[in-house]
């Protein structure tokens, strides 16, 4: 027998929605297909935008569950900004309201100045911070000394080397 609870309430396939918040652009969120239950949400291929006064940052996953604010990522994702530094975690949750994500298992982050490996990635937006395990990076001294010209500001790294 199938229960209420396996059937979901709205089912759409490629599909775009949208979220304003003080009459502003929040987030988006487009896939190729989505399944809304009573409690949660189901999205396959999607890609989610978060919009801020000075970025644009995404995220894109073949499978991703919200529940409330937070983004579940069970399958791996792969997060972008607008600044073309990204990272791909193994698995990870977003927090939509606390704008902070957080990863478990293997990361690889990238950047036009370097490219670094480790575990158990966690990112804060609001506090323009890394940390993350077992990291191992690879730094393009003439890229970094290009952006200290340009004074482009990233995220600080902290961890376990």
């Amino acid at each position: 027998m199938v229960s209420k609870e396996n059937i979901p309430k709205i089912e759409l396939e490629n599909f775009k929605a949208f979220q304003i918040n003080d009459k502003i652009l929040d987030l988006s969120i487009e896939g190729k297909k989505a399944l809304q239950y009573d409690d949660h949400e189901i999205f396959f291929d999607s890609k989610i935008k978060r919009y801020d006064e000075d970025t644009i940052e995404s995220v894109e996953s073949p499978k991703a569950k919200r529940q409330q604010d937070l983004y579940f990522f069970p399958n791996g994702v792969t997060y972008k900004r607008s600044d073309d530094s990204s990272f791909w975690s193994e698995t990870g949750i977003y927090n939509h309201k606390e704008q902070n994500f957080k990863g478990k298992g293997r990361f690889i982050l990238t950047s036009k100045d370097s490219k670094v490996e480790g575990l158990d990635i966690s990112y804060s937006h609001a506090l323009a911070i890394i940390e993350a395990q077992s990291i191992q990076a690879n730094l393009f001294l003439d890229e970094i000394k290009q952006s200290q010209k340009e004074k482009k500001k990233f995220p600080t790294f902290k961890g376990g080397f």
